[in-house]
């Protein structure tokens, strides 16, 4: 439905809609992003109006936080993610279980002890939920540190939402409740395009390894993108490219057909791995960008920057050069990666130093086993 179709809301309109028990719940996938094994959901709310039908949150968290109500939303959806994952088997895999909560819940006296009621009644291991809360400068009050320190000692996860969009990052790390960090899609989806994002999500990703937080990062949509990341370390994600969400009434039945295969079959293939849009992207990109196919040890594809960077007129010419005077360190790497793709991975994505003619080059890579996929200079 368009966006234009759905009018503003009053507040009365949506404290009725969770009175009447309007609103549900989306569970998407956060898998290991090199092995596809399942490893938790996140799950989203989302409003069934009896006119508008589906609304996504855009149109009434705001309004909930605005008249400090958000915390009757939460404590709903809270207990329907219980009373969803109740009846699921637990024992084969330890699944991590995520909602949103507001900031603003956190200024509510006596909100934690609400969940801890709420995770008592239903028998739910308190180490198996995350709630997950955006950095603002709300959480630092009296009364919000008091409630994420009675949620961690319950033995529920707390997770930073939106990692490095919000309010003090550092000091928000330093209250030492937090277990997990969420990467947001802003920041994922200009990997490709944006040196700063890519050095962005390195930064993260280094001081997650260096304190231990599990890091989760969302909006991953492409085969690409899902390289690029398992290159700079990243480990856990959730996306388009995985699943759009199960709906609360399906997921026993979703968790117990599901197979790896099911999501990797999406990359292995590597007519999938570039779409035209994401050559685009990379004809933009400033750094050097190529693609290398092993089967003729031979560059298939570059944008601008690499066509000049290997000191060649045109792509034509750069395809027709032979790399048989490459440096040793290349040779060297190229051959790492090739073991790797014998081993089973599809796709190898890489931003790397290069010393052609002994002078110093940031380049990024990409490298796959074939590519089918007939591709031109855009």
């Amino acid at each position: 439905m368009m966006l234009s179709n759905i009018p503003r809301f009053k507040i009365d309109d949506i404290l009725m809609a969770i009175k009447n028990n309007e609103f549900f719940l989306v569970a998407q996938p956060q898998v290991n992003l090199d092995t596809y094994e399942l490893v938790g959901f996140e799950f989203l709310a989302r409003w069934n109006h009896p006119k508008y039908g589906v609304i996504a949150p855009f149109h009434f968290i705001d309004l909930l936080e605005i008249n400090e109500q958000c915390y009757l939303l939460t404590l709903t959806l809270f207990e329907r993610m219980l009373q969803t994952i109740q009846p699921l088997d637990h024992t084969k895999t330890a699944i991590h279980y995520s909602l949103n909560m507001s900031a603003n819940d956190l200024t509510i006296e006596g909100f934690a002890k609400q969940i801890g009621h709420l995770i008592n009644q239903y028998q739910i291991n308190a180490d198996s939920i995350v709630l997950e809360v955006t950095e603002t400068a709300g959480i630092f009050s009296n009364q919000s540190v008091a409630n994420l320190r009675q949620l961690s000692q319950l033995g529920i996860q707390l997770a930073i939402d939106d990692f490095w969009t919000g309010f003090s990052t550092l000091e928000t790390i330093r209250l030492n409740v937090f277990s997990e960090v969420k990467i947001d899609y802003s920041l994922t989806s200009q990997l490709i395009n944006d040196k700063a994002s890519m050095a962005g999500m390195n930064a993260i990703l280094q001081l997650c390894s260096d304190l231990e937080l599990r890091c989760v990062i969302e909006g991953i949509e492409t085969c690409m993108a899902r390289g690029i990341l398992i290159e700079a370390g990243a480990k856990i994600g959730q996306g388009f490219l995985f699943d759009k969400g199960v709906e609360e009434h399906a997921l026993k039945e979703w968790i117990t057909n599901y197979t790896h295969s099911q999501y990797s079959a999406k990359c292995d293939n590597a007519t999938l791995l570039l779409s035209e849009k994401e050559l685009r992207l990379l004809e933009l990109r400033p750094h050097p960008s190529w693609l290398w196919d092993f089967n003729t040890n031979k560059v298939i594809w570059a944008n601008r920057s690499g066509v000049k960077f290997w000191g060649v007129e045109s792509l034509k010419n750069l395809q027709a050069k032979t790399f048989n005077l490459m440096s040793y360190s290349v040779k060297t790497r190229l051959k790492s990666y090739y073991r790797r793709f014998v081993s089973g991975e599809a796709e190898i994505s890489s931003e790397w130093d290069f010393y052609p003619n002994g002078r110093h080059k940031k380049v990024f890579c990409i490298q796959i086993p074939a590519f089918h996929k007939k591709v031109t200079t855009l």
